[in-house]
């Protein structure tokens, strides 16, 4: 279970990508962002719950990478191979 810290670096990340990814996301990204919402929505109606997880890091994945933001890019996939280290 992630402690705070780790939640609070998550919400600056994510919250910060969102922002500039809001003013920066061509229109190639942002379909490609819809298009994984609505995959999230199905997953949600099915109650598909590893694709519903599987389908939230996408969609950040996305947010973060359409912030066009080497560092916060980096950052996140970090943050991602190390939350994947700790799980195993």
């Amino acid at each position: 279970m992630p402690d705070g810290r780790t939640c609070d670096f998550c919400t600056l990340i994510e919250g910060h990508a969102a922002y500039l990814a809001a003013n920066s996301m061509v229109e190639t990204e942002k379909e490609e962002l819809g298009h994984v919402l609505c995959a999230f929505n199905q997953a949600c109606d099915g109650q598909a719950v590893e694709k519903v997880f599987e389908l939230d890091e996408r969609f950040y994945e996305l947010i973060v990478r359409g912030s066009h933001n080497q560092y916060l890019y980096k950052a996140f996939l970090d943050y991602k191979s190390k939350k994947s280290s700790t799980s195993r």
